[in-house]
């Protein structure tokens, strides 16, 4: 799935400490594996993301957020995909991080 979400809103997000907290605190106790997160600016863009896997037994699901700060205002984009079709959404997540990069 692939979810994005835009305001106007021109505040900060919150740490990505915080929402990490959050999933392991407040969702149902699954295993996460952090694999990357950072934060990187862009042409006035700050841009953090995290990507991890969450682990639930059945299937491991990958997912990636990012948030997108600008003078316009917030994005948030999230996608999710069974890990086992890794060698198809790689590819995608690459591109939409290049979007970011290249339209930012």
């Amino acid at each position: 799935s692939c979810t994005i979400a835009a305001t106007d809103d021109k505040s900060e997000f919150l740490p990505l400490n915080v929402y990490k907290e959050n999933m392991e605190k407040n969702l149902k106790k699954l295993n996460y594996k952090w694999l990357e997160e950072g934060a990187q600016m862009i042409n006035g863009c700050k841009v953090m993301y995290l990507d991890f896997i969450t682990l639930t037994g059945m299937v491991n699901v990958h997912q990636n957020m990012w948030f997108v700060m600008s003078p316009q205002g917030q994005t948030q984009v999230v996608v999710n995909y069974d890990h086992a079709e890794n060698k198809y959404w790689k590819h995608i997540i690459k591109e939409i991080r290049n979007t970011f990069e290249i339209n930012g």
